[in-house]
């Protein structure tokens, strides 16, 4: 059903979407930033490199003989883990990490012991299934920089919170 729902909107966007994906060079071009943002986490691994420095640094990290005409100007390096570890290190990224797959974990335990409830358990896989779905897109787009994925995340993840404390009581 949600492949069907992609298509449906991809067909009122005149398929942008699955021809952006059909074109390798996007592929390739990702690879490249990730690889990039890596080198520059490999330069200031424990802090990062900064807040907002991908941008400034990136090109300089490229892998040799990248054909750099094709990624001028990107700001991210569309992969929000690298781009953490890039820009705030391992620090950044184990405090990241751990609040996103704490309050993960936590939802998982509420959702698999609370069976009684079938409200409260539908919405609590729903979320469960969200937030795996923003998980993936986190890979491959997203990124701190939009604004709305900041206050997406934070507000799924406090209405998860809110929903696991509400279960422990």
């Amino acid at each position: 059903a949600g492949l069907c729902l992609f298509f449906i909107a991809d067909y009122f966007n005149n398929f942008t979407l699955v021809e952006k994906f059909s074109d390798l060079s996007t592929f390739k071009n990702r690879f490249m930033l990730w690889l990039a943002a890596l080198k520059i986490f490999i330069s200031h691994p424990i802090f990062g490199s900064g807040p907002d420095t991908f941008y400034t640094l990136y090109q300089d990290a490229l892998v040799p003989y990248t054909d750099v005409s094709e990624l001028k100007g990107i700001p991210w390096p569309h992969n929000l883990f690298v781009e953490i570890l890039a820009e705030q290190g391992i620090i950044g990224f184990g405090l990241f990490s751990y609040i996103f797959f704490r309050i993960m974990f936590n939802l998982y335990q509420a959702w698999s012991i609370n069976k009684e409830n079938n409200k409260l358990h539908d919405l609590q896989l729903l979320l469960l299934i969200s937030s795996i779905g923003f998980f993936i897109s986190l890979f491959f787009e997203l990124t701190f920089h939009r604004m709305w994925v900041s206050i997406y995340l934070f507000i799924l993840l406090s209405i998860i919170q809110k929903l696991v404390v509400k279960h422990k009581k």
